[in-house]
């Protein structure tokens, strides 16, 4: 299973939990130092929920490369914004990089890192760097997220997101206004010292960045998937939007655990047991490709796994 993938749901799962305490919520208006506590909380929650995030968007994009990487698929094959991106583009995040680097020493030998890196793409074997995508800037915005998907053919990327969170119930406003909001969020609660951060935004902000994180990461390795296979559509150019990946889905109904093809009315597999029933969907998901989605008795996306990825 992807690192990123699962440090992602063990990290929102432990924000999850956290969220729910008594101490995150405000209490009666006399209760000011409970209250002031509570918005102080709330705010670090915003800030370090966020930064889970973009760190799984910028880890989920360099596992990509990594396997990449490690695939016989010439760099010369490749998409052509992806191989932009890992040479002149890099750049630009080498430059940002090497500048936090803590010594003259350490920027050297940073540079150098990746400048073997980008070299290596003129050869074979080759080397994706790790920083190629989300270190431009300190921060990612929502045309960071975009542009990672538009260089591996997700059409209208964002779309593309709201499509694949749909699918598994998780979908409601534009998930690019959620993940500017909770942008913004974040920088009001960094920065501003008189910053509050609504305890419903903070509750709302786990489901939309699960459906943020599923549908770029499905996206993402329905790429990966292509370009290790070699699919001929996608190397002569063909796109791939939200409608183009394949889900299914364990889920709960009536008081037992269903497999799914998504948009399916009969199931594949039914049981009491959640485990029991993903790990017979595994295989079935795998040789289809299929990104499975594994959702909760009440209906909230648990985890994911996707095939070759």
């Amino acid at each position: 299973m992807s690192l990123a993938r699962a440090t992602f749901l063990e990290r929102f799962s432990t924000l999850d939990v956290t969220i729910a305490e008594p101490y995150v919520q405000d209490g009666a208006l006399n209760e000011v130092q409970r209250n002031a506590r509570a918005r102080l909380i709330r705010n670090g929650l915003a800030v370090v929920g966020f930064a889970f995030l973009e760190d799984f968007v910028r880890q989920r994009a360099a596992e990509i490369l990594a396997s990449i990487s490690a695939s016989a698929v010439p760099f010369s094959d490749l998409p052509e914004k992806v191989k932009e991106a890992c040479t002149f583009g890099l750049l630009k995040a080498m430059q940002v990089r090497a500048n936090l680097q803590p010594d003259a020493a350490a920027k050297i030998a940073f540079s150098q890192d990746h400048a073997r890196l980008l070299a290596s793409t003129a050869s074979s074997p080759y080397q994706l760097s790790d920083i190629t995508f989300g270190y431009k800037s300190s921060n990612i915005g929502s045309e960071d997220v975009a542009e990672i998907l538009r260089s591996f053919r997700i059409a209208t990327p964002w779309d593309a997101v709201g499509i694949l969170a749909s699918k598994v119930g998780l979908s409601s406003l534009s998930l690019k206004d959620s993940f500017e909001n909770a942008a913004r969020r974040r920088h009001r609660a960094a920065h501003v010292a008189g910053a509050i951060t609504p305890f419903g935004d903070l509750m709302g902000f786990i489901n939309e960045a699960k459906a943020i994180a599923f549908g770029f990461d499905a996206l993402l390795s329905s790429a990966l998937i292509r370009i290790k296979r070699r699919n001929a559509a996608y190397f002569g150019g063909g796109s791939i939007g939200g409608n183009d990946v394949v889900v299914t889905l364990v889920l709960s109904e009536g008081g037992r655990y269903k497999e799914r093809a998504w948009g399916a009315v009969r199931a594949k597999a039914t049981g009491t047991d959640l485990n029991s029933v993903t790990m017979r969907a595994i295989p079935r998901a795998d040789a289809a490709g299929a990104a499975l989605a594994i959702l909760d008795a009440s209906g909230q996306l648990e985890s994911w796994r996707i095939p070759a990825a």
